[in-house]
């Protein structure tokens, strides 16, 4: 009896919660979505969209299979490799000049001497490869380990490698960069984390600002067209990867882009 008659006390002299007294329930993480947005894609294609809500912590997915598969990043690359060739002091900064080297190509702007800015914004081939020798092989692909950079697979040439099929990355690891580039959480410097972060600038209005890259390649007999990059509002931040696929060589995939994104944040309420 000595040892029940604490116990009987302690029971008697203790109040136990009612449910107007008792703790909340833990309130879980938002839940990611999955969302069809295929009426959105130009007829004859598919692909996928992921939208990263920085301030809801949610992710919306379209195709979310496709979103996690890696394909070629093509000039989306210019991203990264902006970040790695001012770190290693391939250009001094975003305005020094890269001379032309006289060849004729393509795109007519690429058909002039250039620094990085112009060059970023021309998506010009030429000077990122050119870049990316300056760099050297092995700065790349120890900026492509550290931060994880989908495979992070450099190949046999070293200024092509994010056309030539080499190197992949998937939608949802896209977003995961982009993310860590706005926080300044790379391992890159902040000011090549800055510099590149305002050569991606492709629009204000108002008070929102959207940066961002395109992509363009031909992979495994698919016409593949990248657009990926944030709208910030305020304090508010839009992370986006849209990824458009077709089987048609000829397909327009330049100007195809921008607009089936477009369409998909008015969608969404973002734009």
């Amino acid at each position: 009896m000595r040892g029940l008659f604490p116990l009987l006390f302690l029971l008697g002299c203790t109040e136990l919660p009612d449910e107007a007294t008792a703790p909340p329930e833990p309130v879980g993480a938002p839940a990611d979505s999955a969302a069809d947005l295929s009426s959105f894609f130009p007829e004859g294609t598919e692909g996928t969209f992921v939208l990263y809500d920085a301030q809801g912590g949610v992710t919306t997915r379209h195709n979310p299979e496709r979103a996690a598969e890696r394909v070629i990043p093509a000039s989306t690359f210019k991203i990264f490799n902006s970040l790695v060739v001012l770190d290693a002091g391939a250009v001094a900064d975003e305005h020094e000049v890269v001379a032309w080297d006289g060849a004729e190509r393509a795109v007519p702007g690429w058909n002039a001497s250039q620094d990085l800015e112009t060059a970023f914004a021309r998506s010009s081939v030429w000077v990122y490869r050119d870049l990316a020798r300056r760099a050297g092989r092995g700065t790349l692909q120890a900026a492509l380990d550290r931060e994880g950079y989908g495979n992070a697979t450099i190949g046999d040439q070293a200024d092509l490698f994010w056309l030539d099929g080499s190197l992949r990355i998937a939608p949802n690891e896209q977003i995961d960069f982009l993310r860590r580039l706005r926080a300044g959480e790379t391992g890159f410097s902040d000011r090549a984390e800055a510099i590149v972060s305002r050569i991606m600038v492709v629009d204000t209005t108002g008070e929102a600002v959207l940066r961002g890259k395109t992509g363009w390649a031909r992979s495994d007999s698919l016409n593949l067209g990248w657009w990926v990059g944030w709208l910030e509002r305020a304090d508010d931040a839009y992370f986006f990867a849209l990824l458009v696929e077709s089987e048609d060589p000829d397909f327009d995939m330049v100007g195809a882009r921008r607009p089936t994104a477009d369409r998909i944040l008015r969608h969404l309420g973002i734009r």
